[in-house]
């Protein structure tokens, strides 16, 4: 029994069905997480070791390089890269995209650095291995004081301490949040106890580091001192030891004068003062829209897997509108840096909105073609399929993120076909005199099957995805699960539900035969009955001329299909795998020179922050020029915030934070509406380049997909620093002259001012001096000696000794610093000499070599990859001059490309295996496959040509859209060939038309009788091909001018590809399938089998 039969039967048990499948999607649209990306494997990890004061080579050779050797001989770990800077050794660890138990290699990692780590350089801090870098926040929060109501000025500011502790109440309100996995505060300024002593005064104190360090740590104690027991009970010992008040560590005895009485850590001259780090490491600034800045703290709020961010978000912000009531003081205010809840809930409500217009284009379409019957049978199938496709994709883990939702918004377009085809069949079916049931049930049979294996090749091409190893597979799962699971509930439903709902509203046309489209009646009563009547429109002798001329002259609409394919695949089309992200967002990153100060970068970045205030105001100016009354906005701007010193935490899946170092600053703005922000990226681009001298400042908006440092790069990789930075300069200078870069640079920076202490051997084991005694003593002079650490409650502060900061700020006090021995103190310079050099301050390596990344930007209208492309004779050129031993590698957007490239080819190879052994099923023959597969062609046409005329390129979404338009051709090419050998075969079973021996015969037929099959066969396909086109079309438009740059190319390709392989289907195809059949003589149908 065919599943037709079994719903025309049993009605109940199939609309029950359909019901309860519809409520649990509803009720699984409702419930299952969502977030703005999909959940993957993080395989990266970062091990960071501080080394205050070290320099960067002696950095790279202590401390990287023997990390480095440790972790690249875990097999699972593919790639290790690694930067050296002045006091900081960054070392980024990649794994294999086979590895899936990720936190055992961490373990592995952990246990090599552990095992190395005595090997490591005295004052050399624990290695740090952070395994959770790539977590992203759904909720960034900037705690700031702003004036009290009435007052323009904050009259009493907050102290750091102070405002740390009101973010730490909110802290932990949020972690009550059901969902929140982590809350940590960012931005925090570390105090610390200073023993500040003047150079000349310590060099007489008989004391050393040492001693010091030791006579404060046996008073700062905390330790158990054992348990008492007693009739009464048990009674635990607590003795005195801590510190608990400042003035106890200025009353420490030191030790005793010389008539025996205890000399004090005052009595010293040594002078103890609490304050903030200095200098910090980090500076946090946020500024409202009205040019308002404060310093500010950031808590960071991640989310649990499994759980919904919108209702996180909601939550959490129903606590922090609470909390602001009843917790924290008046004039502190919460601000949203980053709200993913917000986004994903308008990402999940613009997919809701373009379903709605999806099912009214398609009621619309389908009624001016063919009737209102057929439009709401046909309309009614796209919301069943999708909800009932959502249901079933959450048992396979499925999300809402938006990459799922994309998949929806694709799948769109090729559901709609099986309804159309069961509809259309069964009103043709009607329109021949056929009951009802008959012709539901005969309507449906004739094109179950074809459908089915349509449906199957469409999966076929979809569904390898899956085989995509590593992260790029984790994060594109959702994308052929979804849309698979889509179109065999389509087919499921196009045989069921479908066909029974046109059971029961479809009628027979009026008057008998196919009826009159609402369409030509509109058109007949606009033209005064001018139009074509219904016998001779397109669909009638029209077509049946057109495409028998086409029979005819084979060779016209060959060369003419051919030639087209020919110039669209010439045009020139970028590439660019993921385009900018369409949000009310952007970033800037600000780097000056290496060695800057934090206090310079600091100021600069004020200067940044009041440009960008006046640009939003001069953007909202220029915006009210064109505006409507009413519309217009004082500025564009809605706050940003800067963190001076390094990067936010991680806020964007495809956003890469700066590294913490002095010189660099990264800032987050918001903006009214996504529209402002290409003028604001650009107006503040062109004054942050005209007013910022010496100051590279990189105004970006957010990308989708893998984060990239930048879209162009180009790695050389060496030995020796000064060859590497020479062949660096080389191609800097071919990169600028390319058109359409800007900001120019390479990964190592500029050099830096370095000390250089030449210890003299001989001197110094004279004076038992060693190289580590005097490192120590200068880092205790310069950046302090860390001695102990206070408790004040729960709150930790260092304690540290120093020179006081007027004898830090310059490098003449060197000459008269005393450094400890073994027989004492001596002057630095009877031991070693002092110079200062320029040396490199930041070296980066990669997979064991040292390597310098030049690194570029492309301006608006330019693609990363075309820059390349045309710079690259220049580039080959400089690389035949490289010296032995160095080399180039291809990094940034290309490398990126390439590798996505080549993980999806392994399953775009798969998929070809399967559609071409899918059609051997439906044809059952290796070479009528052919027929259909040419039609491939027909579709790549009109889409590279919408690419080019469009001015897309050619991105991610753009091959998706490749993919669903040769679904939608293979449907329409496989249904078409299946009608047209229905005719051939029905002429064969009834010996008509059959050649004479020797006569020119096509499948058995006279060559007029074939050719009149193969274009009847065609004609009876005009009508479900251009209404799935015109369908499609029309649900894409909406999308392709509200979409953003994602979803732009998609749209154009299935356009502008539908729209020309629609003609083509009708009149090319039955061409190939004719030469074939005439010329080649492939038997397509023989008598046996009809």
């Amino acid at each position: 029994m065919s599943l037709t039969r079994f719903a025309l039967q049993n009605k109940s048990i199939v609309l029950a069905a359909t019901a309860l499948l519809v409520g649990y999607g509803i009720f699984a649209f409702q419930t299952m997480p969502r977030r703005e990306d999909p959940e993957f494997t993080i395989r990266g990890t970062r091990i960071e070791t501080r080394w205050p004061g070290a320099p960067a080579e002696q950095v790279e050779e202590l401390v990287s390089v023997p990390i480095e050797e440790a972790v690249r001989g875990l097999d699972e770990v593919s790639q290790v890269t690694s930067t050296s800077r002045t006091g900081l050794s960054i070392v980024a660890v990649e794994l294999d995209d086979a590895i899936t138990d990720v936190d055992q290699v961490w373990n592995d990692v952990r246990a090599e650095v552990d095992r190395i780590r005595n090997q490591l350089p005295d004052g050399v801090q624990d290695p740090l291995v952070n395994t959770r870098f790539g977590d992203t926040a759904a909720l960034l929060l900037a705690i700031v004081q702003t004036p009290l109501p009435g007052a323009s000025s904050i009259e009493h500011p907050y102290s750091p301490r102070e405002l740390e502790l009101i973010a730490d109440r909110l802290k932990d309100e949020l972690y009550l949040v059901e969902g929140v996995a982590t809350v940590s505060l960012y931005g925090v300024q570390r105090e610390a106890l200073f023993l500040e002593v003047e150079p000349g005064r310590w060099s007489g104190l008989q004391l050393t580091l040492d001693q010091l360090r030791d006579r404060i740590n046996a008073r700062n104690i905390v330790a158990p001192g054992g348990a008492i027991d007693t009739e009464r009970g048990r009674f635990s010992v607590k003795p005195s030891g801590d510190l608990g008040a400042l003035d106890e560590l200025q009353r420490i005895i030191i030790g005793a004068d010389d008539g025996g009485h205890p000399v004090y850590l005052n009595d010293l001259e040594i002078q103890v003062k609490r304050a903030y780090a200095d200098p910090p490491s980090q500076l946090f600034r946020q500024t409202n829209a009205s040019g308002f800045s404060s310093e500010c703290v950031l808590i960071s709020v991640t989310m649990k897997s499994g759980f919904k961010i919108t209702d996180l978000g909601v939550a959490a912000k129903q606590v922090i509108a609470r909390s602001q009531r009843t917790l924290l003081p008046p004039d502190v205010d919460v601000v949203l840096v980053s709200d993913q809840p917000l986004m994903v809930d308008q990402k999940i409500s613009d997919f809701l909105l373009n379903l709605g217009q999806a099912v009214l284009i398609v009621v619309l379409v389908a009624f001016l073609m063919i009737g209102i019957r057929i439009a709401l049978v046909m309309a009614s199938a796209i919301p069943i399929v999708v909800v009932i496709s959502i249901g079933l994709s959450s048992w396979f883990g499925v999300q809402l993120e938006q990459i799922s939702i994309a998949s929806l918004i694709i799948a769109l377009g090729l559901l709609v076909d099986c309804a159309i085809e069961v509809g259309d069949n069964i009103h043709r079916f009607l329109a021949m005199g056929k009951s009802r049931k008959e012709a539901t049930l005969e309507g449906v049979k004739e094109i179950a099957f074809p459908v089915l294996i349509a449906t199957l090749t469409t999966v076929a091409a979809f569904l390898p995805m899956v085989t995509i190893p590593g992260g790029s597979g984790e994060f594109l799962y959702s994308l052929p699960v979804v849309v698979s699971i889509t179109l065999l509930v389509s087919w499921l439903t196009g045989m069921t539900t479908t066909a029974l709902l046109g059971y029961v509203i479809m009628r027979a046309p009026k008057g008998g035969g196919h009826g009159v489209s609402p369409f030509v009646w509109i058109l007949r009563g606009l033209t005064l009955g001018r139009f074509p009547k219904p016998q001779d429109s397109p669909s009638g002798g029209t077509y049946r001329a057109v495409a028998g001329f086409c029979l005819r002259f084979k060779w016209i609409p060959l060369v003419l299909a051919v030639a087209a394919f020919l110039f669209a695949v010439s045009r020139p089309i970028g590439s660019q795998f993921f385009p900018p992200n369409y949000r009310n967002q952007f970033t800037i990153d600000l780097h000056l020179p290496e060695g800057t100060p934090i206090q310079k970068t600091s100021r600069v970045t004020a200067e940044l922050e009041k440009i960008v205030v006046e640009e939003g105001r001069r953007s909202a100016a220029r915006a009210a020029e064109s505006a409507a009354a009413g519309e217009a906005s004082e500025t564009h701007l809605v706050s940003m915030t800067t963190f001076v010193g390094g990067g936010s935490p991680r806020w964007y899946l495809s956003l890469n934070p700066p590294d913490p170092v002095a010189n660099v600053a990264h800032a987050v703005v918001n903006v009214a509406k996504a529209e402002h922000v290409d003028d604001l990226v650009a107006s503040i681009q062109r004054r942050a380049e005209r007013e910022l001298a010496g100051v590279r400042v990189a105004v970006q908006k957010l990308m989708n997909g893998p984060a990239v440092d930048a879209p162009i790069g180009l790695r050389i990789f060496g030995e020796e620093a000064g060859q590497l930075r020479k062949l660096s300069a080389s191609l800097q200078q071919i990169l600028s002259q390319t058109p359409g870069t800007w900001d120019v640079h390479d990964t190592w920076g500029n050099l830096g001012y370095q000390i250089d202490v030449e210890i003299d051997e001989e001197r110094a084991l004279l004076a038992g001096v060693t190289h580590a005694s005097v490192a120590k003593s200068l880092n205790a002079y310069y950046s302090g000696h860390h001695l102990t650490t206070y408790r004040e409650g729960d709150h930790q502060i260092p304690v540290y000794l120093r020179v006081p900061p007027a004898s830090r700020r310059s490098i003449e006090p060197l000459q008269d610093v005393f450094v400890e021995g073994n027989q004492g103190k001596v002057p630095l310079d009877a031991v070693a000499t002092v110079e200062a050099k320029h040396q490199p301050v930041k070296i980066v390596r990669r997979d064991g070599a040292r390597m310098i990344e030049v690194r570029a930007r492309n301006r608006p209208g330019s693609l990363a990859n075309e820059i390349l492309a045309q710079a690259q004779p220049k580039i080959d050129a400089l690389v035949k001059q490289f010296p032995a031993g160095y080399r180039l590698e291809v990094g940034g957007e290309m490398e990126e490309t390439k590798e996505g490239q080549a993980k999806i080819m392994a399953a775009f190879m798969i998929s070809i295996f399967l559609i071409i052994f899918l059609l051997v099923v439906q044809y059952n023959s290796v070479i009528k496959p052919f027929f259909v597969i040419l039609t491939l062609p027909m579709a790549a046409t009109g889409a590279f040509l919408g690419l080019w005329i469009m001015d897309a390129p050619a991105s991610f979404f753009a091959n998706l859209g490749l993919l669903s338009l040769a679904g939608v051709v293979l449907n329409d090419a496989i249904v078409l060939i299946e009608f047209v050998e229905n005719l051939i075969a029905e002429k064969l079973r009834k010996q008509e038309d059959l050649a004479a021996p020797g006569q020119p015969h096509a499948c058995g037929l006279t060559i007029p009788a074939f050719r009149n099959c193969v274009v009847e066969g065609a004609r009876m396909r005009i009508l479900p091909i251009s209404l799935t086109s015109l369908t499609t079309i029309g649900g894409l438009i909406p999308l392709a001018l509200s979409g953003g740059p994602m979803w732009e190319p998609l749209c154009y390709v299935l356009i502008f590809g539908l729209a020309l392989a629609t003609f083509m289907t009708l009149f090319v195809l039955p061409t190939i399938y004719a030469i074939f059949v005439e010329w080649f003589r492939v038997r397509t149908v023989r008598l046996e089998e009809a």
